[in-house]
């Protein structure tokens, strides 16, 4: 997982954010849960831009075959 968050934190330069966290959890459904953290605060439209961004990468560059749920949030409790 360290060459997808290295993919990710590049692409993810512009926007101010990295990769704190990367993690896969079995389960109903399966999680592939990306926390980010920033200098600036998280909200929703900032997310979501994230989410664009690193939905690419992983799908590129994360192969499992079976299928899971791409969580991505920010780790602080610092939403606007």
């Amino acid at each position: 997982m360290d060459n997808l968050k290295k993919l990710i934190d590049k692409e993810l330069e512009e926007l101010s954010f990295k990769v704190f966290e990367i993690s896969y959890k079995k389960g109903k459904p399966n999680k592939l849960e990306i926390a980010l953290e920033g200098e600036d605060s998280f909200n929703i439209d900032k997310i979501v831009s994230a989410t664009k961004i690193i939905n690419p990468i992983v799908e590129e560059n994360f192969k499992k075959s079976e299928s899971y749920v791409l969580d991505v949030y920010g780790k602080e409790n610092n939403y606007e």
